[in-house]
């Protein structure tokens, strides 16, 4: 009889401990679970730091106030047949331009408006794909160089090494 107590005593034991051996198990696991989201909380913090860091790196407004402080600043607004503006501005001091467009219609299907930068001999150097219709930012990285006009021609999706349209817009650089 009395090892028939012992196992009774040890059967009341048994859940006490296993309920003990369970609430720690799921103290453990709530930490694991709070640790784990305090982490992943924390890393898209951070990736969200940088990509906002590296939309304003790029951003128009950033390259435009590089270019509007520099001390030989210009900009020309040129009125594009057909409809629209383009926007230029550059300093070939700090080598920096870019070109908004404003109100710029669709090109034909299949087509874009490619930007150029000219020489005083005629030569055309690719200078970009206008990124989109109406309203655009276009960067001219490295700016506009020893180049004396911008030109716009339309081109096939993609663009080309030189142009294979009339420009619709060749603008002098003041």
């Amino acid at each position: 009889m009395a090892d028939l107590g012992e196992h009774r005593r040890r059967a009341l034991r048994l859940p006490v401990s296993t309920r003990w051996l369970a609430a720690a198990a799921a103290a453990l696991l709530v930490v694991a679970g709070v640790s784990g989201a305090w982490a992943i909380r924390a890393q898209q913090q951070r990736d969200d730091a940088l990509r906002q860091l590296a939309l304003a790196a790029d951003a128009p407004g950033t390259v435009m106030g590089r270019i509007l402080s520099a001390p030989d600043a210009k900009v020309q607004q040129v009125s594009v047949p057909g409809g629209g503006t383009l926007v230029l501005a550059h300093s070939r001091q700090d080598a920096v331009a870019g070109v908004v467009t404003l109100g710029l219609p669709q090109p034909a299907q299949g087509h874009v408006y490619e930007l150029w930068l000219g020489d005083a001999s005629g030569t055309m150097k690719p200078a970009g794909l206008v990124k989109g219709t109406g309203s655009t930012w276009n960067e001219l990285p490295g700016g506009i160089g020893s180049s004396t006009v911008l030109g716009v021609t339309v081109e096939p999706a993609g663009g080309s090494k030189q142009p294979t349209t009339a420009p619709i817009v060749v603008q002098q650089f003041s």
